[in-house]
């Protein structure tokens, strides 16, 4: 019965001497409730319920990665220890399983995907890039702008580049501004300008057309809390400037050096919650570039491959189901292609060097291969986790979920509404991400297999989990951490518009904010339990399975697991660990439940300012200048 699943029903015919590979299958997302004794109904979505029996139900929720028929029914009976009877009446039920769609094969995923394509669909090339900068960066910002004019210059692009300025202190945007001026001709460039005073003139204009809250556009565009940190707000002003286009934003301490991964197996690779991306740590700079030499490559090309495209574009005809890279498709992906055709909305690289992370404390989430490469000496892995520097790429073009989201170049398909980003404090990329899985149903993410050379200055220390003691106490998270786990929590209905879920999304997140002080409290910290029982659940699972890994690896772990566990007990538990050192306890929690009212308006009036800053560009009003014209 089992040779049933050695092809895919719709497989050719291969030639005597060929050894077919056996098909694998995993399974779909499915509910199933108790029907009786013995009985479960199952039913995928939208789908009418099939009868099943409890014992196949069981073997169903198992096969949740991509294995042979073969490999699936091996490991169950193991586990089970059951009889040739009994395995002969669960081999029986597999095609009506097939049938009803309750399990999938590569094949399945390659036909779907492919017939995700709209011959309409053709995405204009990037003519706006961004650069969010703001401080006492000119001369990263110069090393960025002269590198990707060049870049631009080689490969006949001329984007206009727009520099986004958030500086606190006026001499800062001076300087900044005088930078600009002085590369003002430089070949490759067009520079435009998008101060303080740009920002301000728009923002008025835009709260006049839109007749939003004005206190929602001074959050989106400023930081009217004070938090000290606002590339999201840089950001902002890049998607309502280019509302209704596609565009890339770059980050100043990027360096315009391009490392393409090897060849690979696989032509693209799906995935959702999952990491898909190869990861390598050193222990000095020198070594993660020489490990990743740079290539010419034609950055805006890149982003354009994927940006805005169906899905299908990247399932060609001669894709083989075996070229799909499947490891890392869960149940999340399966609800996505399920939901429709979608479209590659965001885009992004990989990176060399700058690791981007405040703490190493997440190495230890590394897992399998990644696992592997950081523990194959003592001495690497000692060396990693104080070095900010990683090479990180995924093998091959990958699309999918919000987890992965690196800020330092994003390629944004704006031409139908995207949300905001969080507009103060790190890790806004990871928000924005998120905010875009939960409110853009039909969207994926596209990670193109380069790296982007980042380098964020010799200046950076990355916190490192020897710093923890008892008299420094810390539950290693950032807000960012506890503003996802709500988003997930506050999630709007699948079936709206994009606009309406990410009012609606709003509307739930002002509703969780709004309440009472202690009823906050109260929710904010159940919040933040969760989060870190899900991280302490995670992190004694790799100690489970990584069961080769070296001794100095396990024991700093376990140190890590007791740290947190410990730090739990604490008054403080809830205090993000980005936010511990600037106000009182007491002041964090009124400044976190501020942020969020603030971004839970902003979510609901975001629509209407897209709408209006659409409109205010028809009428030839953006908020940025073109240098030398001010």
């Amino acid at each position: 019965m089992l040779s049933l699943f050695h092809g895919s029903r719709r497989a050719t015919a291969t030639p005597a001497t060929a050894v077919a590979a056996p098909v694998l299958w995993r399974k779909t997302p499915f509910e199933c409730f108790t029907a009786g004794h013995d009985q479960h109904l199952v039913s995928r979505r939208g789908s009418v319920p099939v009868a099943v029996p409890s014992f196949a139900v069981d073997f169903l929720l198992r096969c949740n990665e991509f294995r042979s028929m073969e490999r699936h029914v091996a490991r169950h009976v193991e586990s089970h220890d059951w009889s040739p009877l009994q395995v002969e009446a669960l081999t029986q039920l597999l095609p009506q399983f097939v049938e009803a769609g309750l399990l999938v094969s590569p094949e399945d995923l390659r036909a779907r995907c492919a017939a995700m394509i709209d011959p309409a669909n053709t995405p204009a090339p990037v003519e706006v890039v961004g650069v969010p900068t703001g401080g006492a960066r000119t001369a990263m910002l110069e090393r960025c702008l002269r590198g990707f004019g060049a870049n631009f210059a080689t490969h006949n692009r001329a984007p206009e580049v727009v520099v986004f300025d958030s500086s606190a202190r006026p001499e800062d945007s001076v300087a900044l501004h005088a930078l600009l001026t002085g590369l003002k001709g430089t070949r490759g460039l067009k520079l435009r300008w998008a101060g303080a005073g740009e920002k301000r003139r728009f923002a008025e204009e835009l709260v006049r057309r839109s007749g939003v809250r004005a206190s929602s556009v001074e959050f989106a565009l400023f930081d009217p809390l004070h938090a000290g940190f606002t590339c999201g707000a840089n950001r902002n002003a890049l998607l309502l400037h280019e509302a209704g286009r596609t565009t890339v934003s770059v980050d100043d301490d990027v360096v315009a050096e391009i490392s393409p991964g090897p060849a690979a197996k696989a032509r693209v690779s799906l995935f959702a919650t999952d990491d898909p991306c190869e990861r390598w740590f050193f222990a000095d700079r020198a070594s993660a570039l020489a490990a990743a030499p740079f290539t010419d490559v034609d950055f805006l090309g890149t982003h354009e491959s994927l940006l805005g495209r169906d899905i299908g574009a990247l399932f060609p005809p001669d894709l083989r189901a075996e070229e799909i890279d499947v490891s890392c498709v869960d149940d999340q992906m399966l609800k996505r292609l399920d939901a429709g055709p979608l479209r590659v909305r965001t885009t992004f690289f990989g990176q060399v060097g700058d690791t981007g992370t405040p703490t190493s404390s997440y190495h230890f989430y590394a897992k399998g291969k990644t696992r592997e490469r950081l523990t194959s000496s003592e001495e690497l892995y000692r060396g990693a986790f104080t070095s900010r520097s990683v090479v990180v790429r995924p093998p091959c073009p990958t699309i999918g979920g919000g987890l992965l989201s690196p800020g330092m170049t994003i390629g944004l398909d704006h031409r139908e509404i995207l949300p905001p980003f969080f507009p103060v404090l790190h890790a806004e990329d990871t928000l924005f991400a998120a905010a875009t899985w939960l409110c853009c149903s039909r969207s994926v993410s596209g990670h193109l297999p380069y790296a982007l050379h980042h380098d964020s200055g010799q200046g950076k220390t990355i916190h490192h989990p020897d710093e923890l003691s008892p008299e420094r106490r810390a539950t290693v998270f950032e807000f960012a951490t506890i503003v996802r786990a709500i988003l997930f929590h506050c999630r709007p209905p699948e079936h709206a518009d994009a606009a309406e879920r990410i009012r609606t999304l709003g509307r739930n997140v002002s509703a969780y904010a709004a309440q009472p002080a202690r009823d906050f409290l109260e929710a904010l910290r159940l919040t933040v339990q969760q989060m870190e029982a899900d991280k302490l659940a995670y992190l004694e699972d790799r100690l489970r399975e990584e069961e080769d890994a070296p001794d100095y690896w396990r024991s700093d772990l376990e140190k890590f697991i007791l740290h947190t566990r410990e730090a739990m007990t604490y008054e403080d538990f809830d205090i993000p660990f980005d936010l511990k050192t600037q106000r009182s306890d007491e002041e964090n929690r009124r400044f976190m439940q501020a942020l969020l009212v603030s971004y839970g308006a902003l979510l609901e009036d975001w629509p209407a300012m897209v709408q209006a800053a659409r409109d205010l560009r028809e009428s030839g009003l953006i908020c940025s200048t073109a240098v030398g014209a001010e």
